[in-house]
């Protein structure tokens, strides 16, 4: 079973995405400055890679939907690429 662990804070969101049947960290990462110039999301998956995507995240529920479809677009890329399951 998969689980996303959300931590809200009042400019931030940070998050972990885990395999809990080997307690395995899958991705991790934070929204920064929601609300403010400068917003960004940084994503680290757990082979290392790391993805920035610097755009305008106005509120949580923008950083949230931004999470799900960085997580989302990672998996759909890595199963293209080598054609199995991500995680």
């Amino acid at each position: 079973m998969k689980v996303l662990v959300i931590n809200c804070g009042s400019s931030s969101i940070k998050f972990q995405l885990l395999e809990m049947e080997n307690e395995m960290l899958l991705a991790k990462g934070q929204v920064e400055r929601i609300g403010m110039d400068g917003s960004l999301l940084k994503f680290l998956g757990k082979h290392e890679y790391v993805i920035e995507i610097k755009r305008t995240i106005p509120d949580h529920k923008t950083g949230i939907q931004l999470i799900l479809e960085s997580i989302a677009w990672v998996a759909a890329v890595v199963v293209n690429l080598v054609g199995g399951v991500i995680w």
